[in-house]
């Protein structure tokens, strides 16, 4: 835009100065008119160029060349060149001194900022009051409480149309092996969930290895931690590809993978494959991972004797008594029976007699805007849970603190070596072939108890991160829904017979017209035009169809790019040489590794809280 503006300005200072390029001739031509008719004096003829060519002699006139105008074309055209020049040294020198002026001071603020101590205790110290044990627990149990309550606000889960996710039902529809048209395609989908499995496995540890560990230099994946995550991301992408594949290779009179393909849930006890029924074993997955996430966070801090030895100690003795049977009975008891309860309140939801049915009119009464917002704020409280563990963001264990031991076991660090010990029953391969394979421990899975709790909160805030998505492309008709003009309320179709006209089998929308106000109510006289109508059941949700939906998502991307930038902090901390994660037993942070005279203090002269604090592990 620069150049465009110079190149313009150029042009007109050089008509306007030279009289050449664009309007020049006009210019000249008036000029010797003026001349001719003795208004204006003659404008003296320039020195010769010895650059520009001069024509021949003629007989009969002196030797010497005569001096000959400059071309106005070419004076004009290095008038625009030059203005053109001068404009973008301008240009140039203004961003130069903006930068120093303003960018370069906010830059080096910014820096000393992340050096500072005041940045250390806000991101690393344990005894920041939202990482207090009560307010630990208190932030995991309000997970539980957003998740149901959106679940009870959220009208998709009413809907009698059949679900289709595209995506999780391509994924789900491959590993129901029993769906299969035939043994053949049946073996064929075990074959290519075997490849997925094992292909993203693969590809989950070398990005862990190659790129997360070896050129991001992520502190919080080192050792064994972060593989069940990558690994996780990894084989459901190999998942979802080998869907797209299986659809390619079957038949033509077969049935194709597609969101629909959630037969897996009839083997869990859901009666149709409606969003109503589907939605009822997601909602328990996710209760069951919430309350995973509280037990371990309690039983983390219930064994903490460090940090703060003083919180609840009598309980603490209990939970740790008779060499930690107490607490690994007490976890398995709760859980199973937390899971059994949340199971059976589940199934006990929606619009059918009998059933509860959330009707709170002060709460609730939500529109898709608020919806939006509220699981953006599910978003952030589990990603503040993670953010609120004692040893975050860099999850390193101190060596002369106790390790916890993983919640429900005795052990700190599980292991999962099955494929090591499968590839070594294996025959020998080629040496030619056998270069090219990593060794046999690359297959070893270990981590330990943080991955365990916040590896599912982290699958948990994709899934709820889908939520918001549904939120922002919710539109009444595509689930057998319609909104009531007068209150903007959702109305709720429950005639599957009138449904089955309006959608195909997959749950895809057919005839929109069908699923209106105007097609089930008189608009003049609000009278039912049919029986059906009166079947209809008005929902405790709105939707109001504003673009500030889209608020929802905006406000989730920026708590993840928060939480991302923390630990971009710490890894710039590392880098610099800077601690990160040591402090005194009162809180206050442990000075600097230099003396008084900048030296660099030798390692087995510092206390003991700044010697390495990762612990070695296979």
């Amino acid at each position: 835009e620069s150049f465009i503006v110079s190149a313009v300005w150029g042009v007109g200072a050089a008509g306007a100065v030279g009289g050449g390029g664009l309007g020049g001739k006009s210019s000249s031509s008036s000029s010797k008119r003026a001349a001719s008719s003795g208004s204006m004096p003659a404008v003296p003829v320039a020195a010769a160029d010895p650059q520009v060519p001069q024509p021949p002699c003629v007989d009969g006139e002196d030797k010497e060349p005569r001096p000959v105008d400059p071309s106005p074309t070419m004076a004009g055209g290095r008038s625009i060149m030059d203005a053109i020049a001068q404009r973008i040294r301008g240009v140039k020198e203004s961003a130069d001194r903006t930068h120093k002026a303003y960018i370069k001071p906010v830059k080096r603020a910014v820096r000393e900022e992340f050096k500072s101590e005041r940045m250390k205790s806000l991101l690393c110290s344990p005894y920041v009051f939202w990482r207090h044990p009560i307010a630990r627990i208190f932030i995991v149990w309000i997970i539980l409480v957003e998740d149901f309550f959106i679940y009870g606000e959220d009208p998709v889960n009413d809907s009698r149309v059949r679900a289709n996710f595209p995506g999780m039902g391509h994924i789900l529809g491959l590993i129901t092996l029993h769906t299969a048209d035939s043994v053949g395609l049946g073996f064929l989908k075990f074959f290519l969930v075997l490849v997925a499995f094992i292909v993203g496995f693969a590809l989950g540890r070398l990005f862990l290895v190659r790129i997360i560990r070896a050129r991001w230099k992520v502190v919080a994946f080192e050792g064994c931690e972060g593989a069940i995550l990558t690994v996780s991301l990894f084989i459901t992408g190999m998942l979802m590809l080998c869907s797209l594949l299986y659809n390619v290779m079957i038949p033509s009179d077969a049935e194709a993978l597609g969101g629909h393909s959630m037969d897996i849930f009839l083997l869990f006890g859901a009666k149709t494959l409606q969003y109503r029924h589907v939605n009822k074993n997601f909602q328990t997955l996710s209760g069951s991972v919430d309350l995973l996430a509280i037990l371990m966070v309690m039983d983390q801090v219930l064994q903490d004797n460090h940090w703060y030895p003083n919180f609840a100690p009598y309980t603490k003795k209990f939970w740790l008594a008779y060499n930690g049977w107490v607490r690994i009975i007490a976890f398995w008891v709760l859980l199973i029976g937390g899971i059994a309860i949340c199971a059976v309140g589940v199934s006990g939801t929606g619009t059918e007699p009998g059933e509860v049915t959330w009707n709170n009119k002060i709460l609730g009464g939500t529109s898709e805007v608020t919806r939006g917002i509220l699981a953006a704020c599910i978003v952030f409280t589990d990603l503040f849970t993670v953010a609120q563990d004692w040893a975050f963001p860099t999850f390193r264990d101190n060596l002369e603190i106790e390790v916890p031991k993983i919640a429900g076991t005795a052990v700190e660090t599980l292991r999962i070596s099955w494929m090591v010990s499968l590839i070594e029953y294996c025959p020998p391969l080629p040496e030619s072939v056998r270069k090219w394979m990593p060794p046999a421990d690359f297959f070893q899975l270990s981590f330990t108890g943080k991955w365990l709790t916040y590896g599912p909160l982290i699958g948990v805030m994709i899934i709820d991160l889908f939520c918001t998505k549904t939120q922002l492309m919710y539109n009444p008709s595509d689930y057998g829904q319609y909104v009531d003009p007068f209150d903007n309320c959702i109305m709720l179709i429950v005639d599957e017979d009138y449904l089955n006209i309006a959608y195909s089998e997959d749950g895809t929308l057919v005839d929109e017209s069908m699923i209106t106000w105007e097609a089930r109510w008189n608009a003049t006289t609000g009278q039912a035009l049919s029986a059906s109508a009166l079947t209809d059941i008005k929902l405790n949700s709105k939707y109001v169809d504003s673009s500030v939906k889209y608020f929802g998502l905006i406000l989730a991307l920026v708590f993840i790019a928060i939480f991302v930038a923390t630990i971009m902090i710490t890894n710039y901390r590392l880098r610099k040489g800077l601690p990160v994660d040591m402090y005194e037993e009162d809180g206050s942070p442990i000075a600097s590794p230099r003396d008084a005279q900048g030296a660099e203090t030798s390692p087995a002269s510092l206390p003991s809280p700044l010697k390495p604090t990762v612990r070695e592990t296979q």
